[in-house]
C-alpha cells in the first residue's frame, strides 16, 4: 500500500479570502473595545485572582502584559523603577520572575487609572 504524500506547507488564509456572514435582519451589533476593560484594575484585579486560584502562572503573567500593552508601558515602568529588560524577562514565557518584580508589576496596576 503506497502512502500518499503530504505538503509539508501550511495553505495561507487570507482575509479577503473569508466568506461574508450577513446577520439576520433586526441583530444590531456594537462596537467592542478590549482595551477598555484591559485599562480597566478592577477587571484586572479579579482576572488575576482567578489565575491564582486556578494555578494558572501563565494566564498570569499574560494578563500582566496584556493590561500593561494598553497602557503607556514605558511611562508605568519608569514610574515602578523598572527595567523593561527585568519586565519583558519577567513575563516570557517558562520564566520565573522574583516575587519583588511582581509585586512591582501589581503596583504598577493599582497606579494606573
Amino acid at each position: 500500500m503506497v502512502s500518499k504524500k503530504t505538503s509539508k506547507k501550511q495553505d495561507l488564509i487570507f482575509l479577503k479570502d473569508l466568506p461574508i456572514t450577513k446577520l439576520k435582519p433586526g441583530i444590531e451589533t456594537r462596537l467592542h473595545d478590549p482595551a477598555k476593560n484591559l485599562k480597566d484594575k478592577e477587571f484586572i484585579y479579579k482576572a488575576l485572582l482567578e489565575c491564582l486560584i486556578a494555578g494558572d502562572k501563565e494566564a498570569f503573567m499574560e494578563i500582566i502584559d496584556s493590561h500593561y500593552e494598553a497602557l503607556n508601558k514605558v511611562k508605568v515602568l519608569k514610574e515602578l523603577n523598572l527595567s523593561r529588560r527585568t519586565y519583558y524577562a519577567a513575563i516570557k514565557e517558562g520564566s520565573n520572575p522574583s516575587f519583588d518584580t511582581i509585586m512591582k508589576l501589581l503596583k504598577g496596576i493599582s497606579k494606573a487609572s
